[in-house]
């Protein structure tokens, strides 16, 4: 048979084409940082600033006075296979007065940080945001993507208990124990079948809070945020403790 096209045949095909591409081209994932279309080189820096700055709309918490709490900030980054997941800290630096922040790393499964690495010392900069080019290797390194609207759960006030439902909608219920004036904490998980497990516990500061936890995109698994006060309006690293929602890992 000829490969031959009428130009009416070949019109409709070019039409049909050009339909198909710029459907494929308009459906990005909503999750994903990496995600915003097609390149665009005149612009790559600025997409990529934007999404460094966007993690500071993933705030578990912000404060930057004594009267508000106590200093520092935390920021969730992003998950990787539900198991790991990246936060930035920052911290009131004893150097300077200023605030070092931190990029870290932590496996969910055993609560190990895999990686810590300072991004910016307020002692020299102001802004860890400026920092795209050290964050992003970091987090390719790890296939872990910016979350642009993470599931973040914040406690009430004094809230120590909570709860979280997976996919199947069971829900699970986290209470934090405090002893010992506060300066001891047990964070046990509750199954929907009554089954329970210790999934952290700390001791040797001042006290103990409870910020919220940040929820997997697949409703697997939670990371649980806690506070600890060390005393003279200094606080201690995040305390991060990863729960997965399933029966049968209780």
């Amino acid at each position: 048979m000829p490969l031959l096209y009428s130009l009416d045949q070949w019109t409709k095909r070019t039409v049909i084409i050009g339909l198909s591409l710029i459907v494929a081209c308009s459906n990005p994932k909503e999750d994903s940082a990496k995600d915003d279309g097609p390149t665009e080189r005149t612009s790559d820096h600025d997409r990529k600033r934007s999404s460094i700055k966007g993690i500071k709309s993933n705030v578990l918490w912000e404060s930057f006075s004594n009267s508000e709490g106590g200093t520092g900030a935390l920021y969730f980054v992003g998950w990787q296979s539900n198991n790991l997941a990246a936060f930035i800290s920052s911290q009131e630096s004893y150097e300077c007065g200023g605030f070092n922040s931190s990029i870290f790393i932590q496996n969910l499964i055993n609560d190990k940080i895999l990686l810590s690495q300072e991004i910016a010392n307020n002692c020299d900069e102001k802004d860890w945001t400026h920092n795209g080019n050290q964050i992003e290797p970091i987090l390719n390194k790890s296939n872990i993507t910016i979350s642009r609207k993470p599931r973040i759960y914040l406690a009430d006030g004094d809230q120590y208990t909570d709860i979280a439902t997976n996919l199947k909608d069971e829900i699970f219920t986290i209470d934090i124990e405090l002893s010992h004036g506060g300066k001891r904490y047990k964070a046990i998980a509750t199954a929907p079948n009554g089954e329970q497990k210790v999934i952290g516990r700390g001791s040797d500061h001042e006290y103990y809070k409870y910020i919220g936890y940040v929820q997997s995109p697949d409703l697997s698994r939670i990371a649980l945020v806690l506070r600890a006060y060390t005393g003279s309006h200094y606080w201690s690293e995040p305390i991060i403790i990863g729960c997965q929602l399933d029966e049968n890992s209780f």
